[in-house]
C-alpha cells in the first residue's frame, strides 16, 4: 500500500478464495489500493493480528456476497464493526444469496451475470471513494460524470453576459481544434507556421492572385497527414522492436534462473511480441515449462519447435484401473496425466476419481485406533494433485520468501504452518487436498499400507541420515506422485478427531467441522517406519499455527490455472 493511499479492506469466506483473488489482483493491477489477508500479509507476520490491524486502519470495506459469507460468523464479525465504526462498506455479490438485512439499504455491485462490468463499476466506487477521502465534497449519491458535464454557476454567469451558450463553446472548441491557417505561398513548413485557432475562427477571405490557391491548401494538409504518419509509424516501429527485445531478455533470463537447465539450450526469438522457441530438450515437462513461461511474459501463445528427446509416458497403474470408476459430473482428463501449473511451475497429475477403502489396511498390525474402522469411501470428482511437495524455489518464487533453515531449491519448504499452506494453494490456484483426496492418490489401487518397499518409496529415520532431501528421488506410487511417504509431513484440509471415522460420510468426506488440530500424512524423514504408512493419521501437536523443520505440503485442486 502506497503512503496515503486509502486501502479497502476485503471481507470474504474461504469457500471464495479463487474468485477474491482474482479481483484483488485486477483491482491492484488497475492501481487501486485495497487489502487481502492471502496477498498482503508477508511471512513470520500473525494473520489475526495483520487482519485486525487492517481492518481497524481500511477506511473502506468490500464486503464479498455468497452462501458462504453470509453464514459465516468472521465475515458478519467484519461487517458489524465497519458499520459501528461508519466506514464505508461496498457489498459484492459474487453468488446468489439472501442478502443481510444491514446491507440491503446500501447500493451494491453485481458480479453474478458480467464479471467485467462488475469490475468496472467497482473500480469507479472506489474512486469516488478516494477522492471523498481525500477532501473532495461529495453529495449522498456520489457519482462519476465526464468533465465536460460540469456546469459552474461562474461559467453559466459568462455566457449570459456573453450572449452565447454552452453549445456554441463546444462547436467553438471544436472547430479550434481541427482548424488551421496555411502558410504563406513559398514559406518553408515548419510547426511555427502552422497556427492553431484558439479563437472563434475569421472567414478565410476571398481569393486573389497573391493567395494560397484552394488546391494549394489541400495539398499542405496532405503534407501535414503524411508526415504525421510516418511519424507515427518510425515510433510505432522503433517501441515495437524495443518492446520486442525486452520480452525475449525477459524470457531467456527466466529460462537461466530455471533450476531445470534444459531450458538453457532453448533459442527465443521474438516478432511482434509473439515468441518462437527452437531447440531439443530430454523431457516433455520442460518442454511445456518453457511453453508456459513464454506465453506468460509475452502474454500471447507461443510458436513451439522445441523436440522431446525420449519422452517418457505417464501411464495409469493397472491396478488403479481394476478398482476405479469415472461417475457423471466430474471434470473430464486422463488418469496419470500431468500438467505444469503456469503460477508455481510445479507439475501437478491428474487423479481419476473412484472409489477405495479409508483406513488401516487389511493385514497392517501397526494401525492405531483413530485408523479403524476402515470403511468405503468414494471420490465423486477427479482432481489435480502435486506431483511432489511445493520445493523451496517454488515457494520463493510465489510467496517471495522461503522460510526454512535448512536450504535446498529441490527440497520441500518447510516450517510453514497450516495458514500458510493455504495462502500458497490459493496463491497458485489451487487448496489443500482433503484427507480422504490424500490418502485415495496415495495408494494409487493398492489396498497395502505402502504402495512398496519403504526403502524405495520413502526417506524415513532409517535410511535418511536424518536430514531432508530433494524432492522424487525415491519411487513414485502408481499415480506417478513422488513422496508421498516420508521425507516431510504434508498438511492436509481436515480437522483431526479420533473417531470420525465412525460417522464419517461415505462419498467426499471433508473432516469434522471444526477442532483444534489438523490433520498431517505421510510421515517425514526423522519418524519410525510404523508411522510411514497410507493410513497412518498425524495430529500430534499440529495446531494451525504449528510448523516445524519436518512439516511440508502439497497442493490440489479440480482445475489447473
Amino acid at each position: 500500500m502506497t503512503p496515503g493511499a486509502i486501502a479497502s479492506f476485503f471481507s470474504y469466506s474461504r469457500d471464495d478464495s479463487e474468485f477474491v483473488l482474482q479481483l484483488a489482483g485486477d483491482l491492484k493491477a488497475a492501481r487501486a489500493s485495497v487489502w487481502m489477508d492471502q496477498l498482503d500479509i508477508v511471512p513470520g507476520q500473525r494473520w489475526d493480528r495483520a487482519i485486525e490491524d487492517a481492518l481497524a486502519n481500511c477506511p473502506c470495506m468490500i464486503v464479498i456476497l455468497s452462501p458462504a459469507s453470509v453464514n459465516s460468523t468472521n465475515v458478519m464479525d467484519e461487517v458489524s464493526f465497519a458499520l459501528e465504526e461508519k466506514k464505508t462498506v461496498i457489498p459484492v455479490i459474487h453468488k446468489d444469496c439472501t442478502v443481510p438485512f444491514r446491507l440491503r439499504r446500501l447500493q451494491h455491485v453485481d458480479f453474478r451475470q458480467d464479471y467485467g462490468r462488475g469490475l468496472k463499476e467497482l473500480l469507479k466506487t472506489l474512486a469516488a471513494e478516494q477522492e471523498v477521502g481525500e477532501g473532495t465534497p461529495a453529495s449522498s449519491a456520489l457519482r462519476i460524470h465526464d468533465q465536460t458535464d460540469v456546469t459552474t454557476q461562474a461559467d453559466e454567469q459568462r455566457r449570459l453576459e456573453q450572449g452565447r451558450t454552452k453549445d456554441d463553446e463546444v462547436q467553438e472548441q471544436a472547430m479550434a481544434a481541427a482548424t488551421f491557417v496555411a502558410p504563406p505561398q513559398g514559406l518553408p513548413y515548419s510547426r511555427k507556421n502552422l497556427t492553431v485557432l484558439t479563437e472563434k475562427p475569421q472567414q478565410l477571405p476571398s481569393k486573389t492572385k497573391g493567395d494560397v490557391s484552394s488546391s494549394h491548401f489541400r495539398a499542405w494538409i496532405v503534407l501535414v497527414g503524411a508526415a504525421l504518419l510516418v511519424a507515427l509509424g518510425v515510433t510505432w516501429f522503433i517501441k515495437s522492436q524495443g518492446s520486442d527485445l525486452r520480452i525475449q531478455e525477459e524470457i531467456e533470463r527466466q529460462f537461466h534462473a530455471s533450476p531445470d537447465s534444459a531450458l538453457n539450450g532453448i533459442k527465443v526469438h521474438v516478432i511482434n511480441g509473439v515468441a518462437t522457441l527452437e531447440g531439443m530438450v530430454p523431457e516433455v515437462v520442460d518442454k511445456t515449462l518453457a511453453a508456459t513461461i513464454a506465453r506468460d511474459v509475452s502474454r500471447k501463445e507461443s510458436l513451439n519447435k522445441i523436440e522431446v528427446q525420449s519422452p517418457t509416458p505417464t501411464t495409469v497403474p493397472p491396478s488403479v484401473g481394476l478398482n476405479t470408476k469415472h461417475e457423471g459430473g466430474g471434470t473430464s482428463g486422463v488418469a496419470g496425466r500431468t500438467r505444469v501449473n503456469s503460477r508455481d511451475r510445479l507439475t501437478y497429475v491428474w487423479i481419476e476419481p473412484g472409489t477405495f477403502h479409508m483406513g488401516c489396511s487389511p493385514g497392517d498390525g501397526d494401525c492405531r485406533k483413530d485408523e479403524m474402522p476402515a470403511h468405503p469411501v468414494t471420490i465423486t470428482r477427479g482432481f489435480w494433485m502435486g506431483q511432489t511437495a511445493v520445493t523451496q524455489a517454488a515457494h520463493q518464487r510465489v510467496k517471495g520468501s522461503n522460510p526454512g533453515s535448512v536450504k535446498g531449491n529441490q527440497r520441500p519448504v518447510v516450517e510453514v504452518n497450516w495458514y500458510d499452506a493455504v495462502a500458497y494453494c490459493s496463491a497458485v490456484g489451487m487448496r489443500l487436498p482433503t484427507e480422504a483426496e490424500w490418502e485415495y492418490a496415495a495408494r494409487a489401487g493398492s489396498s497395502a499400507s505402502r504402495y512398496g518397499d519403504l526403502d524405495l518409496v520413502a526417506w524415513w529415520a532409517g535410511n535418511s541420515g536424518n536430514q531432508l532431501h530433494d524432492v522424487a528421488q525415491k519411487q513414485p506410487n502408481g499415480w506417478g506422485l513422488f513422496d508421498m511417504l516420508g521425507n516431510v509431513w504434508q498438511w492436509t484440509a481436515d480437522w483431526y478427531s479420533e473417531d470420525y471415522y465412525n460417522q464419517s460420510p461415505s462419498r467426499d468426506p471433508k473432516g469434522p467441522p471444526s477442532g483444534t488440530q489438523m490433520v498431517a500424512r505421510g510421515g517425514a524423514f526423522h519418524t519410525r517406519g510404523d508411522f510411514v504408512r497410507v493410513s497412518h493419521r498425524g495430529h500430534d501437536g499440529d495446531l494451525p499455527s504449528h510448523f516445524s523443520k519436518v512439516l511440508g505440503f502439497r497442493c490440489s485442486g479440480e482445475k489447473l490455472p
